[in-house]
Formats: structure tokens, sequence, C-alpha cells
């Protein structure tokens, strides 16, 4: 049997992913033991302390077709990574209405998928990583989107309103 058949472990393996992904967002740091046919699958972030997830090994799952454990996370780091897929979810709905997600428009007075008019981007700090927010990438026009969100809320973006933020 496959291990992607095994229930519970893929949705094991997208939390450990999206821990590794949060963890080098925020900067904390993140090991991972190598996986053996004698040890088990762990993902340890050393910022929080000592919290452990531990799932069955994949080798032996797969043999076996036993069910994964259910990984113990940090409540606070469950927040984070919540907190940050939301946080995404809103840019992507904001991005989707305003320029159908096409994140490398360059237009003459707006660009990017945020639709972040240039002077706008310039103003905010955009020329740090291009001179254009069409030429950023989505996590790069998000950075200067959250500068401006923070000093003019999400209704400085027309579509503010229409995805209710």
């Amino acid at each position: 049997m496959s291990p992607w058949m095994v229930p519970g472990l893929r949705r094991v393996l997208t939390l450990a992913v999206s821990l590794f992904a949060v963890a080098s967002f925020t900067g904390s740091a993140v090991e991972a033991a190598p996986a053996s046919k004698a040890s088990s699958a762990r993902v340890a972030s050393t910022a929080r302390g000592a919290v452990v997830t531990n799932a069955s090994a994949i080798s032996r799952a797969s043999k076996s077709a036993a069910v994964a454990q259910p990984a113990r996370l940090d409540p606070a780091l469950l927040a984070a990574i919540a907190a940050e897929q939301a946080r995404r979810q809103v840019w992507d709905r904001m991005a989707f209405c305003e320029t159908r997600q096409n994140w490398s428009m360059r237009g003459a007075s707006y660009s990017g998928g945020l639709g972040i008019a240039n002077s706008t981007w310039t103003a905010f700090g955009g020329q740090e990583f291009a001179s254009n927010a069409g030429l950023a990438t989505r996590d790069q026009q998000i950075v200067i989107a959250e500068r401006i969100r923070v000093r003019y809320g999400y209704h400085a973006w027309g579509c503010g309103r229409t995805i209710g933020v």
C-alpha cells in the first residue's frame, strides 16, 4: 500500500510542511531529524522550546497500514499558522478582485496583483524589492501591502469592501 493511502498520514505531512513554512517566514529555527526505518519522523521548533511532533515512520506506516498518530504542536504555533493562512487568504481574495491574481501585471498607473499605484509602491518602500510591483514577487507585494494597510486600512483598495474586510 502506498504511504499516501494511509489515513491521516497526508494530513500530518501537510501540517509539518506548514510548520516549516511558518517557521521560515517568522525566522524561528526549525530542525528536521532524518527519518529512518528504525526511527520516527520528528519536527522540533527550537524557538518555542522543546515542542516535538512525532508520527509513525513512513516506512512502517506503509507496511502495516497503521494510522499515523496525530501531531502534538504548541498551541501558539498552531495559532501563528492559522493567522498566517488567514492573512494570505485575505490578500489572495483582494488580488483576485483587483487583477484576477495577475501578480506580474504592470501598468502605467497600477501594478502587481494587488493593483498598487506605482507612486504608492515607491512611497512605501517598494523600491527595496523592485522598481515596480509587477516585477516583485507575490510575498514582496504583500509586504508593501501590509505597510499600506497599517496606515490606511483595507479601504485603500477599491475591493476592500467588496471582499468584506
